[in-house]
């Protein structure tokens, strides 16, 4: 990193951005764009303390650590008829984060990252007839992190683990009072394809609101971390990554440790979900609403995980393909009732079961179960550790710890009930009573 000029550690923020808007074709065809960026001028303070600095002052400082992030957006409408309405906007977002996890007494295992967004959404509204409408929704959207060693060019092709990519990776030195190295590399990318469709009818006293929902989410996630290894010394000595004979001159490590090969796991997974919902009034004081959801999700409980895939059988792995439930069907319900038809008292209550989706990277650790092999050599020679060996040669013999997913997992949910009783005081005064009870349940794993 690089050093600053004096051992202040400033902060300076710095926030622009501008919108615009206005019409096209006048009544017809609509535009607005805005832009922001926020950028940060920080810092980081390595200090190992007193008693190590006639070991470490050259890693001694206050340095660099800038960020940024900006924002784009960009929407037009367009008025086709009086009937319907058509609409698409695009949306950016860029991160950049450098330094991140150093500090006191470690430079080690930080990261530099870039984390670009976008999202493309296209909307239409038709309305056939004045108690029918229709919105359609159709969304493709992008989102990675790109995360790599400080001060190193980000690699951003995933899955590939070349050795330009190897390259930029470095040995850790673990000293009792410091730590350096940036050994640490990961890139996941996401993405989102969804259609939605909403349709409303009014017929008599009912409000009959159905539609469904539907997205399709390949993710995937590669790391390499420790793949040049760990150096423990159990005592300080004196070191400078810019003297490469400072380096050449350390002695007696007790242990080295490395991480091999890199890992790549993809899992997409598809999420759908179809409702019905109608809003009856029962009574001009009376209303009611009667509803029914049905979510059903696949690919985030590694259903498709072959147990013979694995090199050594997998303990109380289970057949995945049992996993998730295929009928989530959750209810709704809800009242509304004015209390002797003066709106003076009113009685609300309500009732649901909500399902909720899965986030992927939790079965991520099951993919990789006997994936990567963990180099562990005590009292190792320096600076060549395997001695001509191959690192696989190293492997450790110890019992390896395994993830597993409950068999019983499944998409979360909570039921929750609410009841609620309003009273007019006076023409501008009222008092609320509300009583919320909630159950969740979450799947193990």
């Amino acid at each position: 990193p690089t050093r600053r000029s004096s051992d202040l550690a400033p902060y300076l923020r710095n926030q622009f951005g501008g919108d615009l808007g206005g019409p096209i074709v006048k009544n017809k065809l609509l535009f607005f764009a805005a832009f922001e960026r926020t950028q940060i001028d920080d810092s980081f303070t390595i200090f190992t303390g007193a008693a190590s600095r006639q070991f470490y002052s050259a890693v001694d400082g206050v340095f660099n650590k800038p960020s940024h992030d900006q924002m784009l957006n960009l929407r037009a409408d367009y008025q086709i008829s009086n009937s319907q309405h058509l609409f698409g906007r695009y949306s950016q977002e860029w991160n950049l984060q450098t330094w991140q996890g150093c500090g006191g007494t470690a430079d080690s295992n930080c990261y530099d990252g870039l984390i670009p967004r976008h999202a493309v959404v296209v909307g239409h509204t038709w309305t056939p007839s004045p108690t029918m409408v229709n919105d359609f929704r159709f969304q493709y959207s992008y989102s990675s992190y790109q995360l790599g060693p400080s001060g190193e060019p980000i690699y951003t092709d995933i899955g590939n683990f070349p050795a330009a990519r190897l390259a930029l990776l470095q040995p850790v030195y673990s000293f009792p009072s410091f730590s350096y190295g940036q050994g640490y590399g990961e890139l996941g990318i996401e993405t989102r394809w969804e259609a939605k469709d909403d349709f409303n009818v009014i017929r008599g006293d009912h409000s009959i609101k159905f539609g469904f929902d539907f997205s399709h989410i390949p993710f995937a996630d590669d790391q390499v971390t420790n793949y040049q290894g760990t150096w423990s010394f159990a005592t300080d000595q004196v070191f400078n990554p810019k003297d490469p004979a400072s380096i050449a001159n350390l002695q007696n490590p007790t242990q080295f440790t490395a991480s091999i090969p890199g890992l790549y796991t993809s899992v997409p997974v598809s999420q759908y979900s179809a409702y019905v919902q109608d809003d009856w009034r029962l009574h001009r004081d009376l209303s009611i609403s009667l509803g029914l959801r049905w979510d059903r999700e696949i690919g985030s409980f590694n259903e498709s995980l072959n147990p013979n895939s694995f090199p050594k059988p997998i303990p109380f792995l289970g057949d995945p393909s049992q996993r998730g439930k295929p009928f989530n069907f959750a209810p709704r319900f809800g009242l509304a009732w004015n209390v002797g038809g003066k709106g003076k008292d009113v009685i609300r209550a309500g009732f649901g079961i909500y399902y909720n989706n899965i986030q992927t990277l939790l079965n991520f650790p099951e993919n990789r179960n006997l994936v990567q092999c963990s180099v562990l050599i005590k009292n190792p020679t320096y600076p060549n550790p395997y001695g001509g060996q191959s690192p696989t040669a190293f492997c450790s013999t110890a019992a390896p710890t395994v993830t597993v997913l409950d068999q019983n997992f499944a998409n979360p949910y909570s039921e929750q009930f609410t009841l609620g009783y309003s009273r007019q005081l006076a023409h501008d005064f009222s008092r609320s009573e509300e009583r919320r009870v909630g159950k969740e349940c979450r799947s193990r794993w």
